[in-house]
């Protein structure tokens, strides 16, 4: 599918008909965002394809919730999650012409198109200090 977008090239392998050799087109590497994940055992590289700019419209609630040893949990821990209204500009054409394959491939998400509002939450834990982090990141 990403060859056919334009994101990657497609070649058959020689000798090899059911193998195909992949490498990321000039469009594929403005687009690209790579991950490497070195918490475990393996290094793991982790890519994806991104697109447009998520611009928040509003915050719509922010809820705090503390989990402590008197509510029955074996640790102190306090969270906030912030409910918020955003939508994307910025949108290329390569997403616009591909919707329905990009949907009918990631099922739990749909493409995120211009002139739509969408909403989302973003979980923040509280570290020492009261700094809030999220995904491990200060923030």
């Amino acid at each position: 599918m990403f060859a056919e977008i334009g994101l990657l090239t497609r070649e058959p392998v020689e000798g090899h008909p059911e193998l195909y050799h992949y490498e990321v087109t000039e469009l594929g590497k403005k687009y690209r965002y790579q991950n490497i994940n070195r918490s475990g055992s393996r290094t793991k590289y982790e890519n994806s394809f991104c697109y447009g700019q998520i611009v928040v419209e509003s915050v719509t609630d922010v809820e705090k919730k503390e989990y402590t040893h008197a509510h029955g949990y074996s640790y102190n821990k306090t969270n906030f999650y912030v409910y918020y209204n955003y939508h994307v500009i910025n949108v290329p054409d390569w997403v616009l012409n591909s919707e329905n394959k990009l949907n009918a491939r990631y099922k739990q998400i749909t493409v995120r198109l211009p002139e739509k509002n969408y909403r989302d939450v973003v979980k923040f834990y509280v570290a020492k200090g009261d700094k809030l982090y999220q995904n491990s990141i200060i923030v």
